[in-house]
């Protein structure tokens, strides 16, 4: 992690595409725009921009975040991005 990051770590177990897609569309509904998602293999990261509109639904926000298995919050440069990353292992990636 570098100095622009700060995360919660949590691992759980059962991760599916079911579950990704549960917390994407969580995370989609929250901040009121679709999230960004790269699909890794034995990862899904979905990630929002800090806009103005998210802060004020900041506790929806971080409940979506919390649904995942690490999340944080990166500096950018131009703002900050809200992200979750969810384990899949056995999945190639996961969000449709």
């Amino acid at each position: 992690m570098n100095g622009g990051e700060v995360a919660n770590d949590r691992q759980n177990t059962g991760d599916s595409h079911a579950r990704v897609d549960s917390v994407v569309d969580a995370l989609a509904d929250a901040a009121g725009a679709r999230p960004r998602v790269v699909a890794e293999p034995g990862f899904v990261r979905a990630e929002i921009d800090v806009t103005p509109s998210v802060i004020e639904r900041w506790g929806q926000v971080l409940a979506a975040l919390d649904r995942g298995d690490t999340y944080g919050l990166t500096d950018t440069g131009h703002g900050q991005v809200a992200w979750v990353r969810l384990v899949t292992p056995g999945v190639d990636g996961g969000a449709s």
